[in-house]
């Protein structure tokens, strides 16, 4: 973001699904390329949010990019 000079924007690093709270992501493996959601007691513990429940006006009014990476899903 900071390299393509996008300053008015937001990344928000979160698990997107239709629960609010927290899951547990598996550990990464050393590419970085994969992981899932586990209830491994090593996993990661992330936010997560529903599209619905963020009613910030920043992302109800002014959305403008979302990238979703569902590989796998």
């Amino acid at each position: 973001m900071r390299l393509n000079q996008l300053d008015r924007h937001q990344v928000k690093a979160v698990a997107v699904g239709n629960t609010i709270g927290t899951v547990r992501f598996s550990v990464p493996d050393p590419t970085g390329l994969t992981n899932w959601i586990t209830d491994d007691e090593d996993g990661i513990i992330v936010q997560a949010t529903s599209l619905d429940s963020d009613s910030t006006p920043c992302f109800k009014n002014h959305l403008s990019f979302l990238k979703i990476d569902v590989e796998g899903g």
